[in-house]
């Protein structure tokens, strides 16, 4: 059996699991596991085990696929800046899917505002960024490397996208993964992904915990200065709501989007520029090139200069086909789920 097609069984495997566990599982523990901070560490869990239950019968192999190759200090600075720059990328995405959908991880945010802040960033930042790379950049995606690199890309982000068993996390999930994938060739480390996925979730934490902050502080000084009760009382009204714009008007929608998309683009813009400065410092800017031609078409590649230090070919004569019936079976199970939760 080929590396893509265990790859694909992985992934279906990962999907029944999960689906199991929401329906036979998860419904039958205590209270106390299914609220709060614990209810994280089970999604985590959820992922985690089959992962290793997969490394375990394929006698560690997948690990092979993933490299771990060290990153210099300076580097991570770039990659920290790469991901601020990011943010207003993905932040577009997010407020344009919820005027449709709505917007999960902001209520769960909000349920775990109590915490301290450093529980935050290990329970929503720094686990997730760790299972969740290691299992779709590493296992997923470096199982996808059996065939050519722009659909091992594509179909890895397909596949991140889906498993967060939501619209809208899976719209900006899709693009994020992406973008992780051209990191990792960047780079030539998963080590960068992690650190960019921990540090886009903790800028969602940090900004989430400081919001509470201030809403606590104005709701103080409500208690002793009427001229706060407005804004007090504009605060709770909004923590009663739902997280989503379906019910602005269209004019409004206009405005929001159009207010976020100089920033996208600026943001943008710089990021790319960051990315191919931290593929150059990795002796892989033209490796980096070859991948992002390669989406537009053959003939790009062909013109690109051929002194390459490894030995990959993107449009080489890599044969294994991602998607057969395992790998469909495994996104219409994730569709089928998403549409359920969604009803």
């Amino acid at each position: 059996m080929n590396r893509v097609r265990n790859t694909n069984i992985f992934f279906l495997g990962l999907v029944v699991f999960y689906i199991t566990s929401c329906f036979f599982i998860i419904p039958y523990l205590p209270n106390w596991i299914l609220e709060g901070n614990w209810s994280i560490v089970m999604g985590q869990m959820i992922i985690a085990i089959p992962v290793i239950l997969y490394l375990i019968l394929q006698k560690g192999k997948p690990l092979s696929y993933i490299s771990f190759k060290k990153i210099r200090i300076s580097d991570y600075f770039i990659l920290f800046f790469f991901t601020m720059f990011l943010v207003p990328v993905i932040s577009l995405i997010n407020t344009i899917s919820m005027m449709f959908v709505e917007n999960y991880l902001a209520s769960e945010l909000d349920s775990m505002n109590s915490n301290p802040l450093i529980l935050n960033l290990i329970l929503v930042a720094l686990i997730p960024a760790f299972v969740e790379e290691i299992t779709f950049r590493g296992i997923i995606y470096g199982g996808y490397k059996g065939s050519k690199t722009k659909y091992a890309i594509l179909a890895s982000a397909l596949l991140f996208g889906l498993f967060h068993m939501n619209v809208n996390q899976l719209c900006y999930a899709f693009v994020m993964a992406v973008v992780f994938g051209l990191l990792y060739e960047a780079t030539g480390s998963i080590l960068s992904t992690i650190f960019v996925h921990f540090i886009f979730n903790s800028n969602s934490v940090v900004l989430q915990k400081l919001l509470y902050w201030y809403e606590k502080m104005i709701i103080k000084l409500a208690e002793q200065d009427d001229s706060y009760k407005e804004a007090a009382k504009q605060i709770t009204e909004s923590a009663n709501q739902t997280t989503s714009y379906a019910d602005m008007t269209l004019a409004d929608k206009f405005s929001m989007i159009s207010s976020l998309l100089v920033p996208a683009f600026v943001g943008g813009l710089v990021a790319f520029l960051l990315l191919k400065a931290i593929a150059k410092r990795n002796n892989r800017e033209v490796h980096l090139k070859k991948i992002i031609y390669s989406f537009i078409g053959k003939e790009y590649v062909d013109k690109m200069p051929s002194d390459m230090d490894y030995e990959e070919e993107i449009n080489g004569t890599k044969s294994e086909k991602i998607i057969d019936v395992v790998f469909i079976a495994g996104v219409v199970l994730c569709i089928a789920f998403i549409v359920f939760l969604e009803l």
